[in-house]
Formats: structure tokens, C-alpha cells, sequence
């Protein structure tokens, strides 16, 4: 996978942050050093760059559609009160909106085969198309003027660039009222930053007492990433029936929320994983759980129940099938359960990314070191993944079946470390001396073994 940048200044914990993401990117440290706002604030930024390519198209479209609209009635009102029936047939198939905007976006609307100069071409000449069709009818001059004029205006709007910054900033905003109850500042501090470096092109954030005040994005940031999921706890599998029902703040915002405040509110990361998991519905079966060996770390498969609306695990158990609710089964395996669900829906792959904040919460060293190798075989199918950790043995078996798996170049490490002068942490790339990560998760037990 081609490489990305994240870079945040005075982000809550973070004082100072600059990672590299290409395969697998671990995030070692021990607790409040700022690891979940790294994992957090990069769903959050791509989730916002996702929405913004999203709503440019969806706004220009409204926009578009208006101004059809707009010609379809100003004829209909003034000129089809009665009568020709010929001319009106005539007219609906050429100018009814719909279809307007089907040809409209077939031809070269949105088009990425086309260049701007091809796109342009077509657009004329559509338009000057439309402009003789009118001619044909037996319109006075003053509506022929006026169709004219309102064709010019389609024309506009269509080649119009809306500009991305304030899309984004739209889409940053609510996303960091939702992730982080928009307070991401870190206090006594100047100002904050956030910085995402793509394929091609960046786009840089300017943020002051937790407000927006500058975005500069350039014109060509692309990105090989369509999505992101943030997975915080394998607790979620078994509280779908809740989430299913739960809104965010954007849900709200855009009135989307069917009971408004009646809904439970969630972060966007958690509704986001319960839809995800939703598709899992639409599986044939063990596809991943057999692909990646996560039927043999688990001894068996998760399936989605209609019945219930709920996960179970299918196993073999003396020769007969047996299936368990997810209620009743260990959170180290719904950790594994979920990643299987996630692949098979289509929602981890090379361009949807894997968020994992400290898997090894749940997991026993030995099913650690089973994750570790599962998240290296992902990282060589070309799955983009961001973990976090605070386990010496997690982060060891990474490196053991990195180099064995000869993955080592997929791999980047960084520690988080507070920073004794200013209570912040600073995150620094120890790719290259990874016995920094061991000294400093060892410290704990040396200080017992010191003890007198």
C-alpha cells in the first residue's frame, strides 16, 4: 500500500505526533499517553475526507436537479396549460428532470474516464443540444429567452467547483463533537494542529479553543482509502440490538435520527461498527474464518442470527453442530469474531482500514500472539492497519511473525511517551531500536522485582 501521513500537534494527550502509515502501524505505550486519540483522530479525519468527496457530489447534484427543475416547470406553468398534447409528450421526454440528470451523469458528470478538456466538450455541446431542441418548439421569445438563459445556468452550475475545505471542516466538526465531545485542544496551549498527507496532496487543519479556524486542502489530495473501522471493544458484538437503534451527533444534525433525543447517542465509531456488522447478515458462511485461519484460533465461525438480531458461534461439538449466543462467549474470541465478520462483509480490505485499540485487553498472551500473527497475514494481503498496545507480549509476536512471514518493511513501530516537562506525550518512530518499546513496558515489573 502506498504511503499516508498523520500528523497532530497539542491534541489532548498528544503534544507532538508524525506517523507513517504503510501496512501495519503499531502504537506502543502504557495507558494515558494519547494512543486511542491517534487511533481515534485518524477514523475521524478519514471518515470526514470519505463524506466530503460524498457530499460534493450529492451537493452539486441538488443543485443541479433545482435548476432542472426549475426549466421543467417554468414551461409546463406558462406554455402547456392546455392543449398539445404532442408538443407536451415531446417536451417531457427531452427536458423531464430525471432524466435530464441520468444523461447528465452518465455523459460526463462525475465521469473519471474523461479529462477536464473532453469533459467540457461534452458539456457544450449537451447543452448547445438542448438549447435547438427548445428552438423547436413553438415557444415565444420571451420563454424561448428565458429556457435559454436557465440552460446557461445548468451549465454553470455543472462546471462549478464546490469548494472542499468547507465540506470538510463540516464533516471534521461533527465528527470531533462525536469522537470527542469536541474537546481535542490540549490545555494551556497556543493552538492545535492536524495534518494528513495522502497519495497525492495533504490537507492541513488550523484548530483554537476546540474551533475550527483554517483548513487548507489541496487540489490533488487523493487517497487510496475508501473507509475506516474502529474497533475499541469486542464487548460491542453483543449489544447490536442497542447500537442498531443508537444515533450520532451527525444523525442528528441531519436529521436522520427517527426519534431525534428519544435515540441512545453514540460515538461514530460505534454505530459505524454495528452497520458494518449488520452486513454481515448477507455472509454465505466461514469465508475469512477459513481464509485466515480464524476458524482454527477459535473452533468454529460467528454468524449473524435474523431471529434474534444477534452474533452466535457455530462449532462442532461430538459430531453435531452447536451454536452459541455471543453473550455467553469469551471477549477473546468476539475480538476475533468481529475481524472475521468485518472481512467477510467486505469492510476490511485494501482500501478500508483497521483500527484496533489494544486488542490484547481481552486476549490471554497466548491468543496475543495468535492476533499478532493474524494482523501480520492481513498486512501481506495489503490491509491498511493502525493497532495500539501496551503488551510486551503482543508487540513481540508481531515482530517474530513479521520477520518470519519476511513482512518487516510492512511494519512501523512508535512509542508514546509522556513528556516530563510538559504532562504531554510525544510519539517517535523506534522501528529501528524496538528494545525502547520493551524497556519501557518492562519497567512496572522491574520496579517489583526491586522491591525490598
Amino acid at each position: 500500500m502506498s504511503m499516508m501521513r498523520l500528523e497532530l500537534s497539542n491534541i489532548n494527550k498528544i503534544k507532538s505526533a508524525s506517523i507513517d502509515l504503510k501496512g501495519l502501524t503499531v502504537i506502543a505505550g502504557t495507558n494515558d499517553t494519547g494512543k486511542s486519540t491517534l487511533g481515534k483522530m485518524l477514523f475521524t479525519v478519514v471518515k470526514s475526507l470519505g463524506e466530503t468527496h460524498v457530499n460534493q457530489k450529492e451537493e452539486s447534484a441538488n443543485r443541479i436537479m433545482e435548476k432542472l427543475e426549475q426549466l421543467y416547470s417554468s414551461v409546463t406553468q406558462r406554455y402547456f396549460v392546455s392543449g398539445k398534447s404532442d408538443a407536451r409528450e415531446k417536451f417531457r421526454q427531452e427536458f423531464m428532470p430525471p432524466r435530464m440528470m441520468a444523461e447528465i451523469s452518465s455523459s460526463f458528470y462525475g465521469n473519471p474516464l474523461l479529462s477536464g478538456d473532453e469533459r467540457e466538450q461534452r458539456l457544450q455541446s449537451y447543452i448547445t443540444d438542448k438549447k435547438e431542441q427548445i428552438l423547436s418548439f413553438d415557444f415565444g421569445p420571451s420563454l424561448r429567452e428565458s429556457c435559454h438563459a436557465k440552460l446557461d445556468a445548468i451549465y454553470e452550475e455543472i462546471s462549478e467547483k464546490i469548494e472542499p475545505e468547507s465540506l470538510f471542516a463540516r464533516e471534521l466538526h461533527t465528527g470531533i463533537k462525536s469522537e470527542f465531545m469536541s474537546n481535542v485542544c490540549s490545555a494551556g496551549t497556543n493552538g492545535s494542529s492536524i495534518a494528513f498527507y495522502g497519495e497525492e496532496g495533504y490537507v492541513r487543519v488550523e484548530i483554537n479553543n476546540d474551533e475550527i479556524k483554517d483548513v487548507e486542502m489541496s487540489s490533488d489530495l487523493y487517497l487510496l482509502l475508501t473507509d475506516v473501522t474502529f474497533i475499541e471493544t469486542p464487548l460491542y458484538m453483543q449489544l447490536m440490538n442497542i447500537f442498531s437503534r443508537a444515533v450520532t451527533y451527525k444523525d442528528l444534525a441531519s436529521k436522520r435520527g427517527i426519534l431525534g433525543s428519544l435515540n441512545p447517542i453514540v460515538p461514530m465509531h460505534i454505530k459505524d461498527l454495528a452497520n458494518k456488522l449488520e452486513l454481515s447478515q448477507y455472509n454465505f458462511g466461514k469465508q475469512a474464518a477459513d481464509v485466515m485461519g480464524i476458524g482454527k484460533i477459535i473452533d468454529g465461525y460467528f454468524e449473524y442470527d435474523k431471529k434474534t438480531r444477534n452474533f452466535q458461534i457455530v462449532r462442532k461439538q461430538h459430531g453435531k453442530t452447536v451454536k452459541v449466543k455471543s453473550i455467553n462467549v469469551a471477549s477473546g474470541i468476539k475480538m476475533f469474531g468481529l475481524m472475521q465478520l468485518l472481512l467477510e462483509a467486505g469492510e476490511i480490505n485494501e482500501n478500508r482500514m483497521l483500527i484496533i485499540d489494544e486488542p490484547e485487553n481481552h486476549l490471554h498472551p497466548k491468543w496475543q500472539i495468535e492476533c499478532a500473527r493474524l494482523l501480520v497475514k492481513m498486512a501481506k494481503t495489503g490491509i491498511p492497519l493502525m493497532v495500539s498496545s501496551h503488551s510486551p507480549y503482543f508487540i513481540q509476536g508481531i515482530r517474530y511473525f513479521a520477520n518470519k512471514e519476511q513482512a518487516e518493511e510492512l511494519v512501523n513501530y512508535y512509542l508514546a511517551e509522556e513528556d516530563k516537562e510538559s504532562g504531554y506525550s510525544v510519539v517517535t518512530e523506534v522501528t529501528d531500536d524496538l528494545n525502547k518499546v520493551f524497556v519501557k513496558l518492562a519497567e512496572p515489573m522491574n520496579e517489583i522485582m526491586n522491591l525490598d
